[in-house]
C-alpha cells in the first residue's frame, strides 16, 4: 500500500470512529489521556504537536493527515469540514444522498434560466501552484444560490457545491426548450399563411 493510500485509509477510519479522547482533550496543559505524550512528537525530521485532538503528519506541514476537533484533513492544516483534502481526489463515482424520504418541503425550482444566466464562468490560475483552471467564483454564486455555497469555519474560505448546480441547469434547459417550442410553433404558423 503506498503512502497516500495508507494516509487516506487512516483518515476515513478516523472520520467514522473519532475516539472520545480526541474530542475531549483540551490541550497539552492537561495530562494527556491514554498514555499519550503532551509534548511534540517527531515523525522523521518534522516536529508535531497536538492541537485539540490528534495531529499526525507524515510529510511536512501541508502533506500529512491531521485530525483536529473531530475534522480530518489530508494536506489541510486546519480542516474546517468533516473531511477536507487539499489536492486532487480521484474516484470512479461520487454519489450524493438524494432519496425523497430524506427531504421535506419539496417544490419545483422557478426562474432557473435567469439565475443561470446571472452566473459567470471564468478562467483563472490557482495562486498556490499557478495551475490554470475554469469554474465559478463562490462569492458570485452565493448571491444567486446561497444554499450552494459553504464557508470553511477554520479559514473563512468559500466553496461551491458544483454537483448541485445540475438541478437549476436542468430546469434552465427545460425553460429554454419551452421557448424554442413556442418559437417553432410561431414560425410554422407564419409559414402556413
Amino acid at each position: 500500500m503506498n503512502k497516500k493510500a495508507y494516509i487516506a485509509s487512516i483518515a476515513v477510519s478516523l472520520l467514522f470512529a473519532t475516539p472520545a479522547w480526541a474530542q475531549t482533550w483540551t490541550g497539552p496543559s492537561q495530562a494527556a489521556p491514554g498514555g499519550n505524550t503532551p509534548t511534540p512528537v517527531n515523525v522523521g525530521s518534522t516536529a508535531q504537536s497536538k492541537i485539540g485532538g490528534l495531529l499526525l503528519n507524515t510529510g511536512g506541514a501541508t502533506n500529512g493527515l491531521i485530525v483536529q476537533y473531530g475534522n480530518v484533513g489530508i494536506g489541510a492544516v486546519s480542516p474546517g469540514y468533516k473531511l477536507e483534502i487539499s489536492g486532487n481526489v480521484g474516484a470512479t463515482a461520487y454519489f450524493y444522498t438524494s432519496d425523497r424520504r430524506l427531504k421535506t418541503d419539496v417544490k419545483p425550482l422557478s426562474g432557473a434560466l435567469s439565475k443561470i444566466l446571472s452566473l459567470d464562468g471564468v478562467s483563472f490560475s490557482w495562486k498556490a501552484d499557478g495551475k490554470p483552471s475554469v469554474g465559478l467564483i463562490a462569492q458570485d454564486v452565493e448571491k444567486i444560490f446561497p444554499e450552494l455555497v459553504g464557508t470553511n469555519a477554520a479559514t473563512g474560505l468559500k466553496s461551491v457545491e458544483y454537483g448541485n448546480l445540475v438541478a437549476p441547469l436542468i430546469e434552465a434547459i427545460k425553460e429554454q426548450q419551452k421557448e424554442i417550442d413556442s418559437l417553432k410553433a410561431e414560425i410554422q404558423a407564419l409559414k402556413g399563411r
